[in-house]
């Protein structure tokens, strides 16, 4: 920990100065270069004071490109760092975003999905398969997990009365407002109004406006996850389980 603060501590320092590192870095090998020129300049022999002044322009130069190598590395390193840090953020920010788009778009529709469910048994059937079996999600997938009584009951459910009611029950609890085709009828003898509801426009309807848009929305939720275009740690984990 400490190791961290005093390496941040040195790179805001590098940041803070980098004109005076350069100009440091500039100045040294001149003042070498001005040095040894002088020392050179007591020789008395012509053709060894320029093949010297020859070698140290050499060295001198060696070291201009290795200062430019290592600001080149250096300015490499903090683009990068600020590259992945600005991902970082885009991330963290998609994750909250999503957070509200779970709420708004997925949770409501998931607990009118679930209490239906559970009023009419489809849950109980639902609960037998393992979480960790199913990774397809197709019918093929389906098939293999349901036993064929199970899938039998499904379809049986899923036609019955006691189906029907549970989607009016959801609809006036959760203010839904299906397209519910209802007639009126009035008992020629005992004068009693009875209400007739189209069980079949009614099942469709809330399978397609409900169970249908909840699966897409959890699609589109997961997707970002999935590709690493937001950061799950943002998220509580009981989202994804």
């Amino acid at each position: 920990m400490k190791k961290t603060k005093k390496h941040k501590k040195g790179l805001k320092w590098l940041l803070k100065h980098r004109t005076l590192i350069t100009i440091f870095c500039i100045a040294i090998p001149l003042l070498i270069f001005v040095i040894c020129f002088a020392f050179i300049g007591a020789s008395s022999c012509i053709n060894k004071r320029l093949e010297n002044v020859y070698y140290i322009s050499q060295i001198i130069a060696a070291l201009f490109v290795i200062g430019g190598t290592v600001i080149a590395v250096w300015q490499y390193y903090l683009s990068s760092r600020s590259d992945i840090r600005q991902t970082q953020i885009i991330q963290v920010q998609k994750a909250i975003d999503l957070s509200e788009y779970y709420k708004d778009h997925i949770l409501r529709k998931y607990s009118v999905v679930r209490y239906v469910y559970e009023k009419v048994g489809i849950l109980d059937i639902l609960q037998s398969i393992k979480v960790d079996d199913m990774v397809e999600f197709d019918e093929k997938e389906l098939n293999s997990l349901l036993s064929p009584h199970d899938r039998e009951e499904l379809k049986k459910i899923q036609d019955s009365e006691k189906f029907a009611e549970a989607i009016l029950a959801a609809n006036i609890i959760y203010r839904l407002d299906l397209n519910i085709n209802a007639q009126e009828r009035i008992n020629e003898e005992t004068k009693e109004k009875t209400i007739n509801v189209a069980t079949e426009p009614l099942i469709v309807g809330f399978m397609s406006s409900i169970v249908f848009d909840l699966l897409n929305c959890m699609e589109f939720f997961a997707l970002h996850f999935k590709h690493n275009t937001a950061d799950s740690s943002v998220l509580y984990r009981s989202f994804f389980k």
